[in-house]
């Protein structure tokens, strides 16, 4: 892809539509444009972004926060650049996006974004030289999933003060925490867990005592206890994963003592996460049928996806508690049913999945075939995977196998092409 004509291309278009919305309404003000709303699918397609204005009455004179997102700004700039234009870039953009593998997406869609800055950058200078904008005019690039690096790549920290004052609330909190000692930080991001008000919030604390790996285990194991907070910690100890013989005590003691369901399964899946399903099993007089089933399929579901460094795909232990409880097998495949959110595997995985896509289960077999239709695996895998999902395809006897078996192999049949 010619990322150089491209970015020339963008920045003159970009100018233009600006230049044009500013001269068709010469009562307002305008403060920034954006760049936004980059619509991406991993290993798939790649979009162009949308474009939007942020301005206000002539004589307004109050300070202009831009915190909200560009959809929501004053103007929206539909047809920014012709038709045949964005298909051309968007075509080329597929192209170098998917040419080899999930790194080489990764990699494209990096470089894009930062094209998109220069774009950006570009544009703010044009705009100032021809005298077209006020000179504190913005021009940035927003993106929900990278919003502060991009915003400090194309603002100075005055700009994203004055503008962005929430980015920069949320940074000098981090920064004041980041102070604090391990123990202090971990008390600082436990309290959190549960708020979304502030500009640290429950999402951002989870991460971070994610991070801070065993220093965290403390103030986990205090919650452990509480109701209504159990569920979380025991979620972030099974995340954090290498648990000593304390945690793994204080969640078994918490398996028979918390007094509510959903807490008591939280507890009983991070146990089972932490390939400790025996403590589970010794208390199945004590637990309902639904936890047992939970616990005993938590390895396979997406919370496995957490964990810093999650155990090796494996079928064993499931295969085994099957062999010798039968009865539960409705209420496993339950929790493992279409549209329940899976783990990913590794391609060190595959063999394991590839023997249980003949497995004596149907619901193992199912999970088998959804996971080995994970394009991410890259273009080798998906050379071993497809004879045998083609053959699940063919002679599977259970419907639900087939079906999976079938969307796997669209999914795979990309690399063929």
């Amino acid at each position: 892809m010619d990322w150089n004509r491209f970015e020339s291309e963008a920045t003159d278009l970009v100018v233009a539509a600006v230049t044009r919305r500013v001269s068709e309404t010469p009562g307002e003000r305008f403060y920034a444009a954006a760049l936004h709303s980059v619509y991406r699918e991993e290993l798939g397609t790649i979009g162009l972004p949308s474009l939007a204005l942020h301005s206000a009455a002539a004589d307004n004179s109050d300070a202009v926060r831009l915190d909200a997102h560009p959809c929501d700004w004053h103007h929206s700039i539909d047809g920014w650049c012709p038709r045949s234009w964005a298909s051309r870039w968007q075509a080329a953009l597929m192209l170098e996006a998917t040419a080899v593998s999930m790194p080489q997406w990764h990699a494209t869609f990096d470089h894009y974004l930062t094209s998109l800055v220069r774009v950006c950058t570009d544009a703010r200078t044009a705009l100032h030289a021809r005298d077209e904008t006020q000179q504190g005019f913005l021009v940035v690039v927003v993106d929900e999933q990278h919003h502060e690096p991009l915003l400090r790549r194309c603002l100075t920290e005055t700009q994203l003060a004055q503008h962005f004052p929430a980015v920069a609330t949320r940074a000098a909190a981090r920064a004041r925490v980041a102070a604090l000692p391990a123990a202090g930080r971990a008390e600082y991001f436990a309290r959190l867990l549960g708020s979304f008000d502030g500009p640290i919030t429950s999402e951002d604390a989870q991460i971070e005592l994610t991070r801070m790996g065993s220093a965290s285990f403390p103030v986990l194991i205090g919650l452990l206890s509480v109701d209504g907070h159990a569920w979380l910690a025991a979620k972030l100890l099974a995340d954090i994963g290498r648990a000593d013989h304390l945690v793994v005590r204080k969640l078994a003691a918490a398996l028979t003592t918390l007094s509510t369901e959903p807490d008591r399964t939280w507890v009983a899946c991070a146990l089972s996460r932490l390939q400790r399903f025996d403590i589970v099993l010794a208390h199945t007089d004590r637990l309902t049928p639904e936890t047992i089933a939970a616990a005993i399929a938590a390895p396979l579901k997406g919370f496995r996806d957490h964990a810093v460094n999650p155990p090796l795909l494996t079928y064993r232990h499931i295969e085994g508690f099957l062999n010798r409880y039968p009865a539960y097998t409705a209420a496993v495949a339950a929790e493992l049913a279409a549209g329940t959110a899976l783990c990913s595997i590794a391609a060190e995985e595959v063999d394991e999945a590839l023997r249980g896509l003949n497995g004596l289960y149907a619901l193992i077999r199912c999970h088998a075939a959804t996971v080995l239709g994970d394009g991410r695996l890259g273009p080798q895998v998906a050379a071993r995977s497809l004879p045998a999902l083609r053959a699940a395809r063919r002679h599977d006897p259970d419907p639900d196998v087939r079906r999976q078996a079938e969307l796997s192999i669209a999914a795979l049949e990309l690399f063929e092409q």
